[in-house]
Parts: C-alpha cells; structure tokens; sequence
C-alpha cells in the first residue's frame, strides 16, 4: 500500500492507513515535485502564487533580521534611513517583477 497526504508531496509505503487527508495512491510517487490528488493519482505541484514569489524574492535579498535593522536604524535618533530606503526599493522593484494578477 502506498498512501499520499492531498496536496503535498508526502507519501507512506506500508503500513496501515495514516488518517485524515491521506489517500490511497495507486502507484509510488513518481518524484519529489509530485502532490497526492484526491483521485488516488499524483500530479505535478502547482506553480507558486505570485505573493509566494514575492515572499521568497524579498526574503532572499532581505532576511528578516536585516530587515529589522533597517527598521531600527530608521527608528533611532537621528533616523539612519538608508537601509530602509534600500529594503523599500527591493521591495518596490520585486511587486514589479511579480505583479499581482488581474
């Protein structure tokens, strides 16, 4: 028996049946970007959301500890506001890059 959690590509061989939102599969996961549909089959994982995109191009340029410094430094007396300017632009530049769908 091979079982997949729907929507995810986690799968279980063997044993008894893991529970709620798994499904029997009729084949072994054909690869790591497969996802367990309702159907029992896999399928290819779905392309990211454009906010998804846009979460992992800003965390990528900016992790969230640098990202709390610009907002201290912006913060302190006097304000250092560079930082923060830099992070509102990559942030500005990215939207652009991932536009929210219409």
């Amino acid at each position: 028996m091979v079982y997949g959690k729907i929507g995810t590509n986690e799968q279980r061989i063997g044993g008894q049946y893991p529970g709620e939102g798994w499904v029997e599969m009729t084949a072994q996961r054909p690869s790591p970007d497969y996802v367990a549909q309702a159907d029992g089959t896999w399928g290819p994982a779905p392309a990211p959301s454009y906010v998804e995109q846009r979460e992992a191009a800003i965390l990528e340029k900016w992790p969230i500890p640098q990202q709390l410094e610009a907002h201290i430094e912006a913060a302190e007396d006097p304000p250092r506001m560079e930082k923060l300017n830099a992070l509102l632009a990559d942030v500005k530049a990215i939207k652009e890059l991932y536009p929210k769908p219409l």
